[in-house]
């Protein structure tokens, strides 16, 4: 018999070994649902149907969405998980589809997974509602994606009333080929976005130009739909909706959906080296809480963040386990659709207790009612941790959703302030649909789907800036002007070549050969290609590890061997900085903070081989890659002269050049003449140019110059491995440390991965008026508007930065904060202790 979730969470309490790991407990009360009843202008037969599959009232939020759409409204739905906002869309639509026999209705949904689900659920209502003689429901609501098959898509052009796509399908397959839907362009009445919080960054970007495009040709053929969209909890829900799909909004955020008891554990790993804060990992951690799930046939969910994460999870428990094997089971994408299926069914049907999954379970996909969700590191973003909690007591019964808290930055913040993942979330999602290069791709894509007009509209795009788009078209001969119609001249399909899910062109192919024959696993946008595939790196596809062998840069292919490896690989660039005059500015205490253009000249110089067992065992190896430009948008403060004054003062600035003392040209000679004039770490001989000599232990460590200068502290190296070496050492300055923090804090404000922004520092930059900055900037070019977010955040992230290290109790700097220390045991943490104390009031 299972045990009941508040018995097992009891029993933790009761065991020392695992009740000192839970570090807060949050409690989320059970509440009633606050019912409306149905609005008089729903049909009967409506009615009739929802109550066949139980449903005999509304919660406020679903009667209040119907009564906005009803009074012809656009609307976006905020409310909780497992609120019933799919009720919110759907009842408006089949209300509509009793009283009009020709409306149809677009269901657009960020993954397959999620649409196939809803496809399901209009099925059951319209078999309910109707009585089909000609048209099956099946054709009616109708699912249009890369698995239809080509019959299917047939039918779906000639009978859907309703269509489920993905923004790719609507970008490639019905936009170009508008004419070929034109019965249900024209008749279009709603348009359902669905869980709009995941179009963020480039994609939401992309996505937001599909729906200008979309919106040119419904005013072709007469149409102009309603929109009605959902999202999780962020806090921007009804702005982001609006720069999505250029509409006014109407935000439903008051919940009137009932919830169970839920209990909050938040679980800190053990500490394994104290100086360092070296932490068990989360697996471990993990295991005694599975051995007591699996006794007491908890229905419990645990998610990891990568598939490889989940594999091993799987393996290890069903090692450590084996007469519970049947009872684990594995879940994430990659798996045949058939394999998917059947581990569901047995989730839903309690065939399975504990299930590892990655997020492919995070939305949509039915599982039934869950007791217990574990949650293996921050998944990301905020509003991505409560989607993942809210699959526990999916029925309002009393449920628990552990979190399992891994060395990160971010989840070491969360573990010592947890008010911030149950408080009122500060994540704001950001996109720029009018970056100019993502712009120029979808015009290209609208004039091929129909001619321009001279004064036409494009979304929000001003005017004047539409109209240089236009005339760089024109000159590219890809368009031509006649009278005020601009029309498309190049044989191309554009949407062909354009990725929605990067800027740049054409992605680059992975390749594997394998018996002379080449298999392609994936793709790699091209912003990408220099610090994430280049020669040497590893690449993780799958769970499996790849060498890159070769980067072809003119057919864009990069070569693949297939090698384990105990080491991955992290990129050493370079980076020049030069700033436009700053678009605003402002003032706080010790630092000005500035947002403005930038250009980025970077390239990779080496990278380093990390040790996957021993973080801290790290070695360089160099590399010469052509150097990138990147135009975009940045946002920096410059730290106050009188506050770097004062820290060198206390020999808390480490970030200043050194004066190496007067016996510095002789030791530097001896130590060259004694490794024989080469360099000693890939022994390439000197030629017209003298090697450098490079202090192994930092210059600032010592007391005198002549300890420092000693034989067995310097080593001889060649231009190119000496930066290498010394772009490793720059990474524990105090002001490096500042930008390590910050960088790892900020994404629980901005809502971004940790490839969407790079980060630049300078003791005493020229470009800066030879100021110390700290800069953050937008990866994608022409920017999509994290910096732009960050620029008024400056104040509460330096302060979280402080709080954070305050708590952390490493001595000299570790991964949770501002980086390890080096070998030498020497790290950063009080020079950024110092700094950020005279910055944050």
């Amino acid at each position: 018999m299972p045990t009941d979730i508040s018995s097992l969470i009891a029993l933790w309490n009761r065991k020392p070994e695992i009740k000192t790991l839970i570090t807060h407990v949050e409690q989320e009360q059970e509440k009633a649902a606050t019912y409306a009843d149905f609005p008089g202008s729903i049909a009967p037969e409506v009615i009739k149907a929802l109550a066949e599959h139980g449903i005999r009232q509304l919660y406020s939020h679903q009667q209040q969405a119907y009564l906005l759409c009803e009074s012809g409204n656009n609307i976006v739905i905020t409310t909780g998980n497992a609120s019933g906002k799919s009720l919110c869309y759907q009842l408006p639509i089949l209300q509509s589809l009793h009283c009009d026999s020709e409306a149809c209705y677009l269901c657009i949904f960020p993954t397959k997974a999620l649409g196939h689900d809803q496809h399901k659920s209009f099925i059951d209502f319209t078999r309910a509602l109707f009585s089909f003689s000609v048209t099956e429901p099946s054709e009616m609501a109708a699912v249009y994606d890369g698995d239809s098959a080509h019959g299917a898509r047939q039918r779906a052009k000639k009978n859907a009333r309703i269509l489920i796509t993905n923004p790719d399908m609507l970008h490639v397959g019905i936009l170009p080929r508008h004419p070929e839907w034109a019965r249900f362009l024209a008749n279009l009445k709603y348009i359902v976005l669905d869980e709009i919080h995941l179009y963020r960054g480039i994609w939401g970007s992309h996505v937001a130009n599909i729906l200008r495009r979309l919106d040119r040709i419904l005013r072709f053929y007469g149409a102009s739909p309603q929109y009605i969209l959902t999202t999780a909890t962020v806090a921007n829900a009804a702005v982001h909706g609006e720069k999505l799909t250029g509409q006014r909004l109407r935000l439903v955020s008051d919940d009137g959906s009932p919830k169970g008891r839920k209990t909050f554990l938040m679980i800190n790993s053990p500490v394994v080296n104290r100086d360092l804060n070296i932490r068990q990992s989360i697996a471990k951690t993990f295991l005694p809480f599975a051995a007591d799930i699996l006794s007491a046939q908890v229905q419990t969910l645990y998610f990891g963040q990568t598939r490889k994460m989940v594999e091993n999870l799987g393996r290890m428990l069903r090692d450590e386990y084996p007469e519970a094997g049947d009872q684990i089971a594995i879940y994430r994408s990659g798996y045949l659709p058939s394999q998917r299926r059947t581990i569901e069914s047995q989730i839903k049907k309690y065939q399975v207790a504990l299930t590892v999954a990655t997020n492919a379970l995070e939305i949509g996909v039915d599982i039934g009612q869950l007791d217990c969700v574990c949650i293996g590191g921050f998944p990301g973003t905020i509003s991505s941790f409560r989607q993942q909690g809210g699959r526990a007591g999916r029925l309002q019964q009393s449920s628990a959703v552990l979190f399992f808290a891994s060395m990160s930055s971010v989840d070491q913040y969360l573990a010592n302030h947890p008010e911030y993942l149950f408080e009122k979330s500060p994540e704001v999602v950001s996109i720029n649909p009018d970056n100019s290069q993502i712009v120029h791709q979808h015009l290209q894509c609208s004039l091929f789907e129909l001619p321009f007009q001279r004064n036409e509209s494009f979304g929000t795009l001003p005017l004047d800036w539409l109209t240089s788009f236009l005339q760089v078209l024109c000159l590219q001969g890809k368009i031509h002007l006649r009278g005020d119609t601009y029309y498309w001249l190049a044989d191309a399909y554009p949407a062909a070549d354009i990725s929605i899910r990067s800027i740049g062109g054409k992605p680059y192919r992975l390749l594997v050969f394998d018996q002379e024959a080449s298999v392609e696993i994936g793709e790699v946008d091209p912003a990408s290609v220099h610090w994430y595939v280049h020669p040497g790196a590893v690449y993780i596809h799958q769970g499996v590890s790849y060498l890159v062998q070769d980067l072809n840069f003119s057919n864009r292919e990069v070569i693949l061997n297939q090698k384990q490896t105990d080491y991955y690989t992290v990129p050493v660039q370079q980076h020049e900085i030069t700033p436009a005059d700053p678009e605003e500015e402002g003032s706080d205490r010790g630092f000005n903070r500035y947002y403005g253009e930038i250009n980025v000249l970077s390239q990779v110089i080496g990278y380093k081989k990390i040790n996957w067992e021993d973080p801290l065992a790290v070695s360089l190896q160099t590399l010469e890659m052509p150097p990138t430009n990147l135009q975009t948008y940045g946002t920096w403060i410059t730290i106050a002269p009188e506050i770097v004054e004062g820290l060198k003062g206390m020999g808390l600035w480490s970030s200043e050049a050194n004066s190496y003392g007067k016996n510095w040209e002789q030791q530097k000679a001896l130590a060259r003449k004694r490794d024989q004039y080469r360099c000693v770490n890939c022994g390439l001989p000197e030629t017209d140019q003298a090697h450098a000599v490079h202090h192994k232990i930092p210059f600032r460590h010592f007391a005198s110059y002549q300890l420092a200068n000693s034989l067995d502290n310097l080593v001889t190296l060649c231009p190119a491995c000496h930066r290498l070496a010394e772009a490793h050492v720059k990474t524990r300055s105090g002001i490096a440390g500042l930008a390590q923090i910050a960088s790892n804090l900020s994404s629980l404000r901005l809502m971004c991965d940790p490839h969407d922004m790079g980060w630049w520092v300078a003791s005493a930059a020229p470009q800066f008026h030879g100021a110390a900055v700290v800069l953050a900037y937008d990866l994608a070019p022409g920017g999509i508007g994290l910096a732009q977010h960050l620029f008024s955040q400056w104040p509460l992230l330096l302060n979280e930065c402080l709080l954070h290290l305050e708590s952390c109790p490493c001595v000299n700097g570790c991964p949770s904060c501002v980086g390890p220390s080096g070998p030498d045991g020497l790290g950063c943490k009080s020079e950024v202790k110092a700094l950020l104390s005279l910055m944050v009031p």
